[in-house]
């Protein structure tokens, strides 16, 4: 007689408890580092470039092009970064597709 293949379950969504605030979430630190530290990143070299293009002296860039990287792109970052999380840690578990291993409507 054959054996029979196990069958695997799928494991139960994660949830928050009720009550638990979205900052208490993991990864949230992570998600605002990494928004902060690209958004600087992406401020500096793009204002930077474009006011060594347009003539001015590469340090003088550089020390506005920092400016504006420190005062607007970090603030923008830590902001689109705590967004793109928490809409992520709310969007609910996929739920388990009509259609068979197979193919077809089971």
């Amino acid at each position: 007689m054959p054996e029979r293949e196990p069958v695997v379950e799928p494991a139960p969504p994660r949830r928050r408890p009720p009550g638990a605030a979205k900052e208490e979430l993991p990864g949230f630190g992570r998600h605002i580092a990494i928004s902060v530290a690209a958004s600087v990143s992406v401020v500096l070299v793009i204002v930077t470039l474009g006011l060594v293009a347009a003539g001015t002296s590469l340090v003088d860039a550089l020390g506005i092009g920092a400016l504006a990287a420190l005062w607007g792109g970090g603030g923008f970052g830590a902001m689109l970064g705590g967004v793109l999380f928490v809409h992520g840690a709310d969007r609910p578990a996929p739920s388990p597709t009509p259609v068979g291993p197979e193919g077809r409507a089971s």
